[in-house]
């Protein structure tokens, strides 16, 4: 019975106590920007162009970006709300986005 309580001891302080925090170092590490690759424009676009991949670019910058690199293809397909130079930050403040939900019939075999 000692043995059971002292691994249910260890396993009940293993799970912690729910909180996460991170310190002021992993809070800045977490952050897009400055000399973190941020999503840019390749070249100048112009007000209205519907973004493609050949539009979209990584690159380091001075300047720091709620979007991760993960959210460039989610810029694709997206209209412009205005003129973005090159290496501009590109963000949803500057395009038209619209949510879409994924399709799911992609996913199943419909022979």
């Amino acid at each position: 019975m000692k043995e059971i309580k002292d691994i249910s001891e260890i396993y009940y302080l293993s799970n912690g106590n729910g909180g996460l925090k991170m310190s002021d170092a992993e809070k800045k590490y977490g952050d897009v920007g400055p000399m973190k690759k941020a999503i840019v424009a390749r070249k100048n676009i112009p007000e209205g162009t519907i973004l493609t991949i050949d539009d979209l670019a990584y690159k380091r910058t001075t300047e720091s970006s709620y979007l991760s690199q993960q959210d460039l293809l989610h810029l694709v397909g997206s209209k412009t709300k205005m003129n973005v130079t090159k290496d501009e930050i590109i963000d949803y403040n500057k395009v038209n986005y619209k949510f879409n939900v994924a399709e799911t019939k992609q996913f199943f075999n419909n022979k």
